[in-house]
């Protein structure tokens, strides 16, 4: 009889313990951000009026690529950080905000070294920090 008694403890000790690990963790509350990665669609945000500006002295390379980045639903937030590649050997190329939601990137990339425009945005300053 004593042992299903401290058997009865030690289970009602570990349902306590599993119900307030489970209070703690429905306590934690995330912002509201948005983000997306892709060469396609980006979810979260739509990324329109693509240009790419080419370098006045030599125009087989890219001086910069500019692009609107806006969320696709009303009240989401905008983009805080928004980087670019032009192909999966390229590196990642830094954007910055010039205005509303238009993003200028710097690129020096030799026009046939573009094979697609991959774009990666969040509303938090840089994920990777």
């Amino acid at each position: 009889m004593i042992k299903n008694i401290k058997v009865l403890i030690v289970l009602m000790l570990v349902f306590v313990l599993i119900g307030s690990t489970y209070a703690f963790a429905a306590a934690n509350t995330i912002a509201e951000n948005a983000g997306g990665y892709a060469t396609d669609d980006v979810s979260g945000y739509a990324v329109t009026n693509v240009v790419y500006d080419l370098n006045d002295a030599n125009p087989t390379l890219l001086s910069a690529i500019e692009l609107d980045v806006a969320p696709i639903e009303v009240g989401a937030p905008a983009a805080a950080f928004v980087t670019i590649r032009t192909a999966s050997t390229n590196s990642w190329t830094a954007c910055s905000l010039t205005s509303g939601t238009t993003w200028r990137c710097a690129n020096t990339d030799s026009i046939e070294s573009v094979t697609d425009l991959e774009v990666v945005a969040s509303s938090s300053a840089n994920p990777a920090d």
